[in-house]
């Protein structure tokens, strides 16, 4: 990452996909996202479109489109989960849990159902918002239940018993020779066996207005966990068996955006969405806990990490590189 001249870097492209909080997936030179266009106000019915863009030149290269509420419970509303790109198939979920199986290449509808209706649960407050983990011959969904799904046939292979669904995605790891699901709900962190979803441990959780938005942390034998509304972090040690908490502290309250670890620190937004003047960019460090240095004046913003540098975005469109160091922000 170069130094930015004057007013940043030069815009290769640029296209209007709609209202939304979805991210970018990009694979063999395309780019996938999600987006909303307003229907009637009086029953805020319009239209989702999944797109497809040539990530060099911005070329739309298909959109599907279909039915959907906008969802705007205390903000803007549009899908908020980012499209998972695997083996040729694109899996996207909308704000009222539809969920597609879509062709890589051509945007043709492999396979489609609704959430709710599939595992009995209802759509969650601020609508479902987690992005498929892709795994082996399976993709996983955090949606109330945690539920594995044939890539294929969208049949389901397991599910979870039900719990308060969390905003987060799961994540995968591996443990003694089995691969693990790290989960974080609004009742529970939980260990999930990724063959059966059989659950190792978990460990309570418990939030304001039921707000977990963040996916798990996994690092060696240990598991990082953030929550808003003054509820703080959490780092669990874990022997393969049992969850047990090294330390939790209100330092990092992650309300939308993950922290990111980097070389033993953590970086990360600590404060809520209602307050963006008084957020935190906050670096911890990871295996204690401790506060090595906070940033004001981004807002509750975004942030991701790449050749040692933080790409952060805040919440007012800001666009800012900056060293990825313990000792100081710059």
């Amino acid at each position: 990452l170069q130094s930015w001249d004057g007013d940043g870097p030069d815009v290769a492209w640029k296209t209007n996909v709609g209202i939304g909080f979805s991210s970018v997936s990009v694979s063999d030179g395309r780019l996938y996202t999600m987006g909303h266009k307003k229907g009637p106000k009086k029953d805020k019915i319009g239209d989702d479109t999944v797109w497809c863009f040539d990530a060099t030149t911005g070329k739309e290269l298909w959109k599907h489109t279909y039915k959907c509420k906008i969802v705007d419970n205390l903000h803007e509303g549009g899908p908020a989960t980012t499209p998972t790109v695997d083996n040729g198939r694109v899996f996207t979920i909308s704000k009222e849990g539809n969920m597609f199986a879509l062709d890589a290449k051509t945007g043709d509808v492999l396979w489609e159902f609704d959430l709710s209706d599939r595992l009995g649960v209802k759509m969650p407050a601020w609508g479902f918002s987690c992005s498929p983990l892709a795994l082996g011959d399976a993709v996983i969904v955090e949606a109330g239940r945690t539920v594995a799904l044939d890539k294929k046939t969208g049949r389901t292979i397991w599910q979870t018993d039900k719990f308060r669904p969390g905003y987060g995605s799961p994540i995968a790891f591996e443990r003694d020779g089995k691969t693990l699901l790290a989960v974080l709900n609004n009742d529970y962190l939980m260990v999930v066996e990724a063959k059966d979803g059989t659950i190792v441990d978990k460990f309570a959780w418990t939030t304001s207005f039921a707000t977990s938005s963040t996916t798990p942390i996994v690092h060696g034998d240990t598991i990082y966990i953030s929550t808003a509304y003054n509820k703080g972090c959490a780092l669990l040690d874990f022997d393969g068996k049992t969850l047990t908490p090294r330390y939790a502290n209100k330092e990092m309250r992650n309300h939308m955006a993950n922290s990111v670890l980097h070389e033993g620190y953590l970086y990360g937004f600590d404060g809520k969405s209602h307050n963006s003047r008084i957020v935190n960019l906050v670096c911890m460090e990871y295996k204690t806990g401790k506060v090595m240095w906070s940033e004001r004046g981004l807002g509750c913003g975004s942030l991701m990490m790449a050749d040692d540098k933080l790409i952060v975005s805040s919440d007012k469109g800001e666009l800012v590189i900056a060293p990825a160091s313990p000792t100081a922000f710059k």
